[in-house]
Parts: structure tokens; sequence; C-alpha cells
């Protein structure tokens, strides 16, 4: 279904303050520099924990912003001032804080606790959900933030803005929790009420000097999408909007649907109209992968939007990220069947998701990713180019596009739809409320790893299975005839496709991998299909046929560490 233009995402009056408020007039000038955001993890702390003048120089050079944590951070505000203060939203870690405040965690209608569906494990989560609607609950999480980042840091990072209901039960279900205000099951437009609400309590808090950041899902809102009052709301009360995996998502489709490319860069088109600014977290760190990531970021940035990759450090640096390409032309185009945009030092091109290999010559010669002089591009689908020289292009005096409208979604046939944020990496040191013992010590809650990945060990060696990819596919259905009440009908056969599952293990010995693919039903997750155990090294891919469409779940087990990943098969 294409973007219709029903629906407004920003109220008149509401976008022409932010144009008055100069919030949209992007200075084409700095649409095409790279604006690097690192989201920092423990791996991190061999450069940061003892930094030396090099490595503090290189940080201050290539880092425009940081993903940081507390209290490891705390002391090195003074030589890195860009970091944002990591802390999540609804999060409530087994604890002094789940012990003291028990009404503080959501329950299912039986009175069992419930979780944020992400790490589960035997039963039980590493974090219960906490009840957004409640006052106290959010008066104590704002007081902690704004303390945080009165520490020195740039803002703060919030994780789990998640306008659609992420809640759950100790086996990672989805469950409704009963709303403590109602005693009925919670609605969506209260949850996002909820939600919305103690954004803007945040922001109100927080010093206008200091940047909020909204790890947030970006087709939240229901069937109205960011149209949602509630949605705008949140919004509004951030600074930026992170678009967790970027556009490296398997869940994105070509064309004008509700889950295409698109969409997506129309959404943040609308974010800019409203004032703001996204991160394109980028999730694939291969070569065509991360130049995907940062063509898409730069055929919509204004200047102030920000670019990621986990995986950069000073020894693993993509040179890229340097790059300059000037001041901007215009906005994006489609030319020969790929989305363009020029800048005064170069030009980006992307062929969307689910398009054949485009070729196109160039204008002129140009200088590629590789360092290597190019006169035409061949960019399969799902890929981009970066590619500088000078060009004899009319910069703008803004770069902010047209917004358009949110599209209302279609429904649950509709193709796959794109995964929800995961959850980052934990620090080395604790980032969430802990236990006191004795000698006025703390113990920290277990360690977080990236959702769609897991960790197990002994003696401090983890090791980590992580599902990267997994491609789905639909096939065409079968038809057969029969006889209905002396008629002849056409009766069409379940719709089926297979599911390619790749990934990998980090410091690996040699284990048995097993992978389990679940189907979502009435009675929960459900086994469809268990592969056969194999011992695996490094990275591993296993196909899944002939399966009927619906929600799935993979489950992937490597000794002792378990992850999940989820993906939809839809006609």
């Amino acid at each position: 279904m294409s973007l219709n233009l029903r629906r407004s995402l920003i109220g008149p009056v509401a976008l022409v303050l932010a144009l008055l408020l100069g919030a949209t007039a992007a200075m084409a000038s700095d649409a095409g520099k790279v604006n690097f955001v690192k989201r920092s993890d423990s791996s991190f702390d061999s450069y940061t924990n003892q930094p030396s003048a090099s490595f503090k120089s290189w940080a201050q050079t290539n880092l425009w912003r940081t993903e940081v944590f507390t209290p490891y951070f705390d002391s090195k505000t003074s030589w890195y001032a860009n970091g944002w203060v990591y802390d999540d939203s609804y999060a409530i870690y087994p604890g002094s804080t789940a012990k003291s405040h028990p009404d503080w965690i959501l329950k299912d209608s039986k009175g069992n606790n419930l979780y944020i569906p992400w790490g589960c494990s035997g039963g039980t989560c590493p974090q219960f959900a906490g009840d957004i609607g409640n006052p106290a609950y959010r008066a104590a999480w704002i007081s902690a933030a704004k303390a945080s980042v009165a520490k020195g840091y740039k803002g703060i990072w919030v994780d789990d803005v998640n306008l659609d209901m992420r809640v759950g039960n100790g086996q990672g279900d989805e469950v409704t929790p009963i709303d403590p205000r109602t005693g009925k099951a919670m609605t969506d437009a209260a949850w996002r009420g909820y939600f919305a609400t103690f954004m803007q309590e945040l922001r109100a808090a927080i010093p206008s000097s200091k940047e909020i950041v909204h790890n947030s899902i970006w087709y939240a809102g229901g069937d109205s999408r960011d149209a949602d009052p509630s949605v705008q709301q949140e919004i509004a009360s951030s600074d930026f909007i992170n678009l967790e995996r970027g556009v490296n998502d398997d869940g994105l489709t070509g064309g004008n649907g509700d889950w295409s490319l698109n969409a997506l860069l129309s959404f943040v088109d609308r974010v800019h109209a409203a004032g703001k600014n996204v991160i394109y977290d980028g999730f694939d760190d291969s070569a065509v992968g991360r130049e995907y990531n940062l063509a898409a970021y730069l055929l919509t940035s204004d200047g102030n939007d920000g670019v990621g990759l986990q995986s950069m450090t000073p020894d693993n640096w993509w040179s890229m990220y340097n790059a300059d390409l000037g001041a901007a032309c215009g906005s994006r185009t489609t030319w020969n069947g790929l989305l363009r945009r020029d800048f005064t030092g170069g030009t980006v091109l992307v062929n969307p998701p689910d398009s054949s290999t485009r070729q196109a010559t160039l204008p002129q010669t140009m200088t590629n990713s590789n360092g290597a002089q190019v006169s035409s591009v061949s960019l399969a689908a799902s890929s981009g180019a970066v590619l500088r020289g000078a060009t004899s292009c009319t910069p703008v005096t803004t770069a902010a596009p047209t917004p358009t409208t949110p599209a209302a979604p279609s429904k649950p046939t509709a193709p796959s739809k794109p995964t929800a944020p995961s959850k980052p990496t934990a620090p080395s040191k604790p980032t969430t409320p802990t236990t006191p013992t004795k000698g006025g010590k703390t113990t920290a809650p277990a360690k977080k790893t990236t959702k769609g990945s897991a960790s197990s060990g002994k003696k401090g060696v983890a090791f980590k299975v992580i599902i990267t990819h997994i491609a789905s596919h639909l096939h065409s259905s079968a038809t057969r005839r029969q006889r209905t009440s002396g008629r002849e009908a056409t009766k069409s056969s379940a719709v089926r496709g297979s599911a390619t599952i790749e990934g990998r293990l980090d410091r690996v010995a040699r284990q048995k991998l097993s992978i389990v693919v679940e189907r979502r039903t009435d009675a929960g997750w459900v086994p469809v299909r268990r592969l056969p155990s194999v011992h695996h090294t490094h990275t591993f891919a296993v196909t899944v046929t002939n399966l009927v469409t619906g929600r799935f779940r993979v489950r992937a087990s490597y000794g002792s560490a378990v992850t999940a990943s989820r993906f939809r098969l839809a006609a």
C-alpha cells in the first residue's frame, strides 16, 4: 500500500513553530559531513580505562557522540565531554529497587511479575518491566537520570522507548499487563500515553542544554503510526531518535509500502520537520552493510544527524566515517532506479531492498569508498555507494526535505515487520540499581549482551552466539480444484516460505550448536523445527523450509548460552 495523505504527523501550529525556531533549517554546508556515533561496551574499556594521550585525541576527533555508562565513565568526562549516559526507561533489575518497590513492577492477571522480553532463559529474564504509568516510578527514575547527566555528560541515551508495548513473561512471550490504575488489561493507547508523559516529564527536568536520545521504534503508534498524538509527543520530547539497526534490517522492503525503506526515510523527514534529528545506528559491519547504512544516512542528513557502527575502534576504523561531501545540492531524488543525492564534493546512491541489480554510468569519474577511480557503479539490492569528487551542482541554503505523512499500515499480512530495538551490551561497571552488601559494597546485576546474542562461560571467558542475519522468502502458493456442494471451486493451499539463518560464535570452544525454530500460536511459541545439533566454530548458516506464514522465533543455544531472534513470513 502506498503512503497516503490522510493523516498529518505534525499539526500546522507545531510545524510553524518548529520552522520559526529554525529547527528544520539545516545548513546545506553541514549535510555532507559524517557525524559518527559510537555505542560503547565492555570491550571498549581497554581503550578508555587508562587512556593514552593519543586515544584521547582520537576520540575527540572521531567520535562526535558516544553512548557511555555511569559510574564507569564519570571520571572521564573531563577529557571527553560528548558522552550520552545510558539508562533504560522501564527496566527494573532484581535487587534493592525490586524489593523495596514491588508495586513498580508490572504484573499479569495472576499477580506474577512481568519482564522486558529480552535475554530470557529458564523462566526468567534479566529485567522486570517497570510501570511507566506510576508517577512515583517516573519521578524516581527521572531524579536518578538528572543526577547522572549532571556529572559532565552531553546528555542521556534512553533505551527501550517502546511506544509499541513490549512486556512479557519469563519465557519471553509477550503478555499484556494489568494496568494498576484500572485493574484491567492495559490498552495500547494507555501504554503510549504513559510513555509520552514520562518522556515529556524527563525533558522538562533535564536542562535544555543537555541532549536526550530515544532508542525507540520508528513504526510505533498502531494504525496511526507516528501520526498518533502520543508518538508525536514522544518525538517532541527528544533531541534524537535512534534508528536501531539503521537500514540494516531485513524486514525493510522495496517500493513504498508500510515496511519499505522509503517509509523509513519518510519517517526521518517527519522527524526533521518536527525539529529533531536521527541516528542511523548500523548493525552490519560488512563492507556492503556499512556503506549501505552510511549512504542512507547521507540521503537524509541535515547536518545534525548521526551514523554509527558499534564495532568501530581505533584499531578497526573505516576511513569513510571521516568523509565530508560538502554542501548538499538538494534533497534525495530518484535516478536510474536508484535513490540519489548530490553534494558539492560527491554523490550518494542507494539501491532499495527487493530491487534488481542496477548499473549506472556516473556523470563524471569519482572516487569510491575503496579509493578507486570509477566512472560507473553496479549496486545490488540493499546496497549503496558513497562517491567523492567535486561536482558542478549548486548548493542550497537548506536541505530539509518536504515531510510526507505517515501511512496507515496494512494488517498482519503485511511484509516482514522490522525487528524491534535490541538491548545494548553492558558496561564493565554497574549501570543500574545495585544490591547493598556488607561493608557498603554493591553487587552489579548480570551483564547485558546485544539482543540476538547470548553469552556464557567460565573464569570470565564469555562464549557468545549471535544471530546476524535472517532472510525469509515466500514461495508461490499452490492451488487445486475441488468439488463443493456440486460446484467446482478453487482452493489455495497455505502460502509457505523458507528462512536462512546466519550467525557467528565469538570466543568459542568446540561445543554443539542447537537451533530451534518456533511459531507463534494462540497457545504461545510452539517448536516447528529442531535442527540437528552440529559442531560449529566462528560462523554458521542454516536454511529452514516449508514454513507456513506467521510470526517465528529462532532460538540458538551454544553450551549454556541461549539467544532468540524473531522474523515474520507474510503473504
